[in-house]
Formats: C-alpha cells, sequence, structure tokens
C-alpha cells in the first residue's frame, strides 16, 4: 500500500551537527516524521521495521560506519524478512563509493552537500506516495542545496533563522570539518585502494 510521504517515518544516521540540522530541519519542514542516531551502532540498535519506513544512513561515522551498520541491518532482514530502504549519504561520490553502497545492501545514494530535491526523489522512488498525495520533488521550497548565493536562501526554504543557525554550525565546527577533510584521503586509500585511481 502505498503510503503519504509526511506519514513516513525515517531513521537518520549522521554524526555532524551540521548536517543534522539541516537534514532533520528539512525533512521536519516538509512532515516527514525524523528520528535522529549518531552513528552506525545507533542506527543498528534503533532499526525497527514496524517503526521505521525508511533509513537515511551517512556513510563516514564513528563507531560503526554507514556500510558496515547497513550489512547488519541486512543480516536481521535475513532472519526476520522484510527490506526497508537505505539511502546512503556520502560526501565523495565517485564510482567506486557507489558500487560500495549497492555491495552493502543500500538502495540508493545522494551526494552531500544534500541537494533538497535530489534527496526527495530518491525518498519518493523507493517509497511513492499516495495517490492523494502527489510528491513534487522540484516544487515549491524543495530547491537544490547549491553554494550560489543567490540561489542559497531558497534552499533552505526561506527560513532565514535556519541558514544562520547553520552558518554559526558551520563557523564552530570549521576546524574539526577542516581536520575531517584533510584525513579523508588517507581513510579512503584504506578503506577503497581503487578508489584514488579515478583522479590525477
Amino acid at each position: 500500500m502505498k503510503k503519504a510521504m509526511g506519514a513516513l517515518k525515517i531513521l537518520v544516521a549522521e554524526d555532524t551537527p551540521f548536517n543534522q540540522t539541516f537534514i532533520l530541519r528539512l525533512l521536519e519542514k516538509n512532515e516527514f516524521q525524523p528520528i535522529l542516531v549518531e552513528n552506525g551502532r545507533q542506527a543498528v540498535e534503533a532499526f525497527d521495521p514496524e517503526l521505521f519506513d525508511l533509513i537515511l544512513m551517512d556513510v563516514q561515522m564513528p563507531e560503526m560506519d554507514g556500510f558496515e551498520a547497513t550489512r547488519e541491518i541486512r543480516k536481521i532482514e535475513a532472519r526476520s524478512g522484510g527490506h526497508i530502504p537505505i539511502i546512503a549519504m556520502t560526501a565523495y561520490a565517485t564510482e567506486g563509493d557507489r558500487e560500495r553502497c549497492l555491495e552493502a545492501g543500500m538502495d540508493d545514494y545522494v551526494s552531500k552537500p544534500i541537494s533538497a530535491s535530489k534527496l526527495f526523489k530518491a525518498i519518493e522512488a523507493l517509497v511513492p506516495s499516495s495517490p492523494e498525495e502527489e510528491f513534487d520533488a522540484a516544487g515549491d521550497g524543495r530547491k537544490s542545496a547549491s553554494l550560489e548565493f543567490d540561489g542559497l536562501i531558497k534552499s533552505f526554504e526561506n527560513d532565514h533563522d535556519l541558514f544562520e543557525e547553520l552558518v554559526d554550525i558551520f563557523h564552530q565546527r570549521l576546524p574539526a570539518n577542516a581536520r575531517h577533510t584533510a584525513r579523508y584521503p588517507e581513510e579512503q586509500r584504506r578503506q577503497n585502494p581503487d578508489a584514488h585511481r579515478s583522479f590525477p
């Protein structure tokens, strides 16, 4: 049975405050019902097919990453039945990452920074809306999260308070974000030795 998009309960596994705030507010403003966990282990522990309709799974998280968490959830389903849609969220969307997502058991992925329209299209593709609620991923307020300034506020659905809140979070987290970015290439090479070959 098709379900109204606003009735969807979504488990969000994301560890960074900036993305947590943006994704939760984006989902809530569009009448989804998100529940947040901060790492893959918590996602596995929170997983309940009777409670959630879909999972948004960050790939890079502490304690247990999104790939391992997805594999653990699929193991649970192999024993109990069912298949919950899982959408990966990754800042490093290469062809190799896409293959890793699919191999881990994820159904789709969206790249960061999150594009609202692409995210909603991915959700709609996996959990179609009911006939009485036609979902328009490109409709009012559901604009792609663009870095161009004249489209930036619109990407936050003209929510100036959210925009200012995220700017503050970004500035507070800037040193940590820079360290994470600098550390990633070596982590990526260890986890996926072939990934760096796609780059000069």
